[in-house]
C-alpha cells in the first residue's frame, strides 16, 4: 500500500530545500467563504480568528431525519499553496501584532526552537509549512501511496451521517468517522478484484467499504462520532477525541479534529439535483458528495514519525533503516507548534508536542460494509510502543525527545 518509489524521491528530497508545494487532483478550495471571523472589541484593530461557519438560526425541517448514510473519501490532499488553509485551533493569531487578545500574539505552548507564526486569521497549519521544506517536485502523497490506496480500493476513510434532514440547514446532525481497510466485495458494475483481493472503487454509489473491527458498535454506529450541524449545506463537526486516518500500514492521529465540507445533493444519476428539493427516492436519501472538505487538528508527531519510518525506500528497506530518517525526524520535530489538546493551551511551561495540520478532501456516496482488518505485510519499522518493531541505529524510538537523536547517532545497533 506504500509506494515503492519513495526511496529515490526521498534521496533527492533530503539533499535539498525549497519552498512551494505540490498539487494533486483535489482542488483545495478557499475555506474563508464558509467560515466566520472573530475579533476582539469593536473599534479596536485586531486579528480576526478564522473559525468554521456557525450553527444556523433555524432548522429547515426539524421533524425529518434521513436514514444513516456514508460517504467515502475519494481524494485527499496533504499540501496547500496557501498558509491560510485550515482554521485557527488555539484562539490566538501567533506573531500577528494586531492581536490585542489576552495572549498578545504569543504561542499557545512553549516551542522547541523558533515560534511558528500563524497564517491569516490565526490559521494553524504547521504541517503545510513542514511539507514546504521539500522541493516542489516531491509529493508526500505519492511517497506513502495515500491516494493510490484509495484508487486501488485498499484504504479510505468514511464519513457517517446520522439524523440529517437532507436540506440546507440542520441544527443537529451526528457525524461519525470510520477508517476502512478497503473494498473486498464487488458492489459496482465493472468491479474486478486486484491481486491483493481489493476492488478498485467505481464510485457508482454502491462500493462497499469495510470498516475496522474496533471502529463500530454492534449496530454499525461509529465509535468516534460527535454532534455537528449543517448551514447552507456546509457541515461542521468537532470531535473531542482522536481520529485515526489510514496512512499506509499505520494511521495518522488527529487530536480534537474539526471537519467541514460542502454537501452537494445528488440525483440517482450522480449529477447535482436542485438544492431546494428534498430527496425523494431511497438512493437520493443517501446520495450526497462532499466538496472542499477540510480536516484540521493536532497531529500526533510520534504517529507521524512511525508512519514515515515504516515507509518503503523502494529497495526492500524502510525509512527507519536509513540515515535519511534522521533528517525527516528533524524536520518533523522542528515543526511542532501546538499542545496535544486544547486543555493544555497557554498552560505554564507546557511544551509544544504536536503539529497543527489541515488536510483537504472530497468524498462520494458509498456503502458501509462488514468489518475487516488487513493482515498487513512484514515490516520491521512498524511502530510498537512508540518505537520501531526492530529499532535501528537511526531510529531507536519514534520520539521528538532531543536525547534520543543524540543517542541514536552513536549507537552500534544495525538495521
Amino acid at each position: 500500500m506504500l509506494a515503492t518509489s519513495a526511496g529515490g524521491v526521498l534521496v533527492a528530497v533530503l539533499g535539498a530545500g525549497a519552498c512551494g508545494t505540490p498539487y494533486g487532483e483535489a482542488k483545495l478550495q478557499d475555506n474563508a467563504a464558509d467560515a466566520s471571523f472573530e475579533g476582539t472589541a469593536p473599534g479596536i484593530e485586531s486579528c480576526p480568528l478564522l473559525h468554521p461557519i456557525g450553527q444556523p438560526d433555524d432548522d429547515d425541517d426539524p421533524l425529518t431525519e434521513l436514514p444513516a448514510f456514508v460517504l467515502a473519501i475519494d481524494n485527499v490532499k496533504l499540501a496547500s499553496d496557501t498558509d491560510s488553509f485550515g482554521y485557527d485551533i488555539d484562539n490566538v493569531c501567533t506573531c500577528d501584532t494586531r492581536d490585542r487578545g489576552p495572549h498578545d500574539a504569543g504561542s499557545s505552548c512553549v516551542p522547541k526552537k523558533a515560534v511558528h507564526c500563524d497564517g491569516d486569521g490565526g490559521v494553524d497549519n504547521s504541517f503545510n509549512a513542514f511539507l514546504q521544506t521539500f522541493p516542489t517536485d516531491y509529493s508526500l502523497d505519492e511517497s506513502v501511496g495515500l491516494q493510490k490506496s484509495i484508487t486501488t480500493g485498499a484504504q479510505s476513510f468514511l464519513l457517517h451521517f446520522h439524523r440529517y434532514n437532507g436540506l440546507a440547514n440542520d441544527r443537529d446532525v451526528e457525524v461519525g468517522f470510520l477508517p476502512s481497510n478497503g473494498v473486498r466485495t464487488a458492489g459496482c458494475p465493472g468491479s474486478v478484484a486486484d491481486d491483493d483481493g481489493n476492488y478498485p472503487p467505481q464510485w457508482c454509489g454502491d462500493d462497499v467499504w469495510t470498516t475496522l473491527p474496533d471502529a463500530t458498535f454492534r449496530d454499525g454506529m461509529p465509535v468516534a462520532f460527535a454532534n455537528g450541524y449543517v448551514r447552507n449545506y456546509q457541515f461542521v463537526v468537532t470531535l473531542p477525541a482522536t481520529v485515526r486516518i489510514p496512512f499506509g500500514p499505520t494511521p495518522l492521529e488527529f487530536g480534537t479534529p474539526i471537519v467541514t465540507g460542502k454537501l452537494v445533493p445528488l440525483a440517482e444519476d450522480m449529477t447535482p439535483r436542485p438544492a431546494d428539493q428534498a430527496p425523494k427516492t431511497d438512493r437520493e436519501k443517501r446520495y450526497f458528495k462532499v466538496e472542499g472538505g477540510v480536516l484540521t487538528g493536532r497531529m500526533n508527531v510520534e504517529a507521524l514519525l512511525g508512519a514515515l519510518g515504516a515507509a518503503s525506500m523502494g529497495d526492500g528497506t524502510r525509512l527507519c533503516q536509513s540515515p535519511l530518517y534522521r533528517d525527516v525526524r528533524k524536520r518533523v520535530c522542528d515543526a511542532v507548534d501546538v499542545a496535544r489538546t486544547p486543555a493544555l493551551d497557554f498552560q505554564a511551561d507546557q511544551p509544544c508536542d504536536s503539529m497543527s495540520a489541515a488536510v483537504g478532501f472530497t468524498a462520494k456516496p458509498a456503502i458501509q460494509g462488514p468489518s475487516y482488518r488487513d493482515p498487513g505485510k512484514n515490516n520491521d519499522c512498524l511502530p510498537v510502543d512508540g518505537k520501531p518493531k526492530v529499532p535501528t541505529k537511526y531510529a531507536q524510538t519514534y520520539s521528538c525527545d532531543d536525547g534520543e537523536l543524540d543517542a541514536g547517532a552513536g549507537a552500534d545497533a544495525s538495521p
